[in-house]
Protein backbone atom coordinates (compact mmCIF):
# COMPACT_ATOMS: atom_id res chain seq x y z
CA UNK A 1 0.00 0.00 0.00
CA UNK A 2 1.40 3.27 -1.14
CA UNK A 3 -0.46 6.78 -0.49
CA UNK A 4 0.45 10.22 0.24
CA UNK A 5 0.11 11.88 3.41
CA UNK A 6 1.29 14.76 5.80
CA UNK A 7 3.44 15.99 8.73
CA UNK A 8 1.42 19.09 10.19
CA UNK A 9 3.00 21.00 12.27
CA UNK A 10 1.96 22.79 15.78
CA UNK A 11 -0.93 24.99 14.51
CA UNK A 12 -2.53 21.51 12.87
CA UNK A 13 -1.21 22.79 9.47
CA UNK A 14 0.42 20.66 6.81
CA UNK A 15 4.51 21.03 7.26
CA UNK A 16 5.49 18.80 4.29
CA UNK A 17 4.28 15.98 2.57
CA UNK A 18 5.35 12.12 2.93
CA UNK A 19 4.43 9.03 1.27
CA UNK A 20 3.51 6.30 2.81
CA UNK A 21 4.95 2.84 1.92
CA UNK A 22 3.63 0.72 4.43
CA UNK A 23 0.72 0.96 7.16
CA UNK A 24 -0.36 -1.26 9.54
CA UNK A 25 -2.28 -1.06 12.92
CA UNK A 26 0.65 -0.28 15.16
CA UNK A 27 2.45 2.24 12.82
CA UNK A 28 3.78 2.79 9.03
CA UNK A 29 7.10 3.89 7.10
CA UNK A 30 6.67 6.88 4.95
CA UNK A 31 9.61 8.75 3.03
CA UNK A 32 10.56 12.11 3.82
CA UNK A 33 12.99 15.00 2.35
CA UNK A 34 13.28 16.69 5.82
CA UNK A 35 15.49 14.35 8.44
CA UNK A 36 13.99 13.37 11.96
CA UNK A 37 15.54 11.93 14.79
CA UNK A 38 15.12 9.03 16.60
CA UNK A 39 11.87 9.45 19.45
CA UNK A 40 11.01 12.79 17.72
CA UNK A 41 7.23 13.44 18.29
CA UNK A 42 5.11 14.06 14.78
CA UNK A 43 1.56 14.62 14.05
CA UNK A 44 0.93 12.78 10.87
CA UNK A 45 -2.27 13.03 8.08
CA UNK A 46 -3.35 10.08 6.46
CA UNK A 47 -5.81 9.67 3.84
CA UNK A 48 -7.13 5.69 4.35
CA UNK A 49 -9.70 5.77 1.10
CA UNK A 50 -12.42 8.71 1.44
CA UNK A 51 -11.71 9.62 4.88
CA UNK A 52 -8.28 11.88 6.53
CA UNK A 53 -6.64 10.55 10.17
CA UNK A 54 -4.78 12.38 12.26
CA UNK A 55 -2.54 10.44 14.28
CA UNK A 56 0.35 11.26 16.79
CA UNK A 57 3.67 9.44 16.31
CA UNK A 58 7.30 8.73 17.70
CA UNK A 59 9.90 8.25 15.14
CA UNK A 60 11.17 4.75 15.93
CA UNK A 61 13.83 4.45 13.33
CA UNK A 62 15.32 6.47 10.42
CA UNK A 63 17.54 6.10 7.45
CA UNK A 64 19.08 7.97 4.62
CA UNK A 65 19.27 6.52 1.20
CA UNK A 66 19.24 8.20 -2.71
CA UNK A 67 15.54 9.25 -2.42
CA UNK A 68 15.51 11.08 1.07
CA UNK A 69 14.55 9.61 4.60
CA UNK A 70 12.83 6.58 5.63
CA UNK A 71 10.88 6.62 8.77
CA UNK A 72 9.72 4.34 10.66
CA UNK A 73 7.08 5.40 13.23
CA UNK A 74 4.42 3.91 16.01
CA UNK A 75 1.19 5.34 17.22
CA UNK A 76 0.87 6.83 19.63
CA UNK A 77 -3.21 6.18 20.99
CA UNK A 78 -4.37 6.12 17.77
CA UNK A 79 -7.95 6.31 17.04
CA UNK A 80 -10.04 3.11 17.45
CA UNK A 81 -11.98 4.17 13.67
CA UNK A 82 -8.62 4.73 12.53
CA UNK A 83 -6.92 1.31 13.63
CA UNK A 84 -10.51 -0.41 12.38
CA UNK A 85 -9.88 1.25 9.01
CA UNK A 86 -6.30 -0.15 8.51
CA UNK A 87 -7.73 -3.40 9.38
CA UNK A 88 -10.63 -3.82 7.39
CA UNK A 89 -8.18 -2.66 4.48
CA UNK A 90 -6.11 -5.39 5.22
CA UNK A 91 -8.99 -7.84 5.44
CA UNK A 92 -10.11 -8.03 1.88
CA UNK A 93 -6.51 -9.46 0.69
CA UNK A 94 -5.54 -12.90 -0.36
CA UNK A 95 -3.47 -14.65 1.83
CA UNK A 96 -0.93 -14.73 -1.09
CA UNK A 97 -1.21 -11.16 -1.21
CA UNK A 98 -1.03 -10.66 2.97
CA UNK A 99 1.82 -13.15 3.19
CA UNK A 100 3.64 -10.90 0.05
CA UNK A 101 6.71 -8.26 1.49
CA UNK A 102 6.22 -4.95 1.60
Amino acid sequence: MAILGAVLNEGGFRRHLIFIEDVGTGGLKFRSDISYEKHDLVELLVQLVDKQYKVRAEIRHITQDWFGFQCGVQFIDPEPAFVRHISLLFSHLTPEEAAAPA
